[in-house]
């Protein structure tokens, strides 16, 4: 284990066990996310996500919902890494169902592309790639070209380890 992972999951195992996070906790938890493994994670987010308000904190707003972007986009790495198709499904499950900002085109734009990820985890990988293109596309209208250039290298290597997601 790396010193980064090891002190991530120290820091991670103080906020484990809270009901509520205060938006600075949140912010802190949503910074070592790539370094907990799934299974842990559904510890802390079975907890504190809810249709009533993520993390027991307004995300009414666009500073509070890229926090929020950031954690749900984490949970899918994460959800992919574990290999096993039920906790993908149930990732890509919370981000369809969250609640965002109308003006929130990059969380919007992963809602879209779990539809994607959805047919790939069916076998329909042809399909499920080129929708995952044409979300690409059509977001590079509303999304700078420098933040969807980053995440489009992501969501393409995702797409590649879901060949490993049974």
């Amino acid at each position: 284990m790396t010193p980064s992972t090891r002190i991530a999951r120290l820091l991670f195992s103080q906020y484990v066990d809270y009901d509520r996070l205060t938006t600075g906790d949140f912010r802190m938890v949503t910074r070592v996310v790539g370094y907990i493994p799934y299974d842990q994670l559904r510890v802390l987010f079975s907890r504190v996500l809810s249709p009533a308000g993520d993390a027991g904190w307004s995300n009414t707003t666009a500073q509070a919902e890229a926090v929020l972007d950031t954690f749900y986009v984490s949970l899918l790495d994460s959800a992919v890494a574990t290999g096993k198709a039920s906790a993908v499904r149930e990732v890509t499950t919370l981000i369809r169902n969250r609640v965002v900002l109308g003006s929130n085109y990059y969380f919007r734009m992963y809602k879209r592309i779990c539809d994607g990820i959805e047919l790939v985890l069916d076998g329909h990988t042809g399909e499920g790639e080129h929708l995952l293109e044409q979300v690409l596309t059509a977001a590079g209208v509303f999304i700078p070209a420098r933040v969807l250039d980053n995440d489009a290298q992501g969501l393409r290597k995702l797409f590649t380890e879901l060949a490993n997601v049974h």
